[in-house]
């Protein structure tokens, strides 16, 4: 199981997401958020998702984690859905688990 913790910045809810592989590149998601937007996330995220397909064929505007939490996330810049992306991604071997970071300067 790969664990993600995030922090989305000025809003201060923390985010934790936890993938884990059920089958060869089929990735179980879960977000656990303070934030009041992905409460009912979960529930479209019920079904593993193909992680090779999302992580690595997917473009933005056919993404299925990002149609999913279009439904939900009220700040464009939210990054929590590149989070559960990068968790996928490393539970399915297809990254290695390496901090990101964003810094204003």
């Amino acid at each position: 199981m790969t664990t993600l913790k995030l922090n989305a910045g000025p809003c201060g809810f923390n985010t934790v997401i936890k993938a884990e592989t059920e089958k060869p590149y089929k990735v179980k998601v879960t977000v656990e958020s303070e934030c009041p937007h992905y409460k009912a996330v979960n529930d479209d995220l019920a079904e593993p998702l193909d992680a090779l397909r999302i992580c690595s064929k997917e473009k933005y505007d056919s993404n299925t984690v990002y149609k999913i939490f279009a439904k939900h996330m009220k700040h464009p810049a939210c990054p929590v859905a590149v989070g559960v992306i990068k968790a996928m991604e490393a539970e399915a071997g297809l990254a290695l688990k390496t901090d990101i970071e964003m810094k204003f300067e």
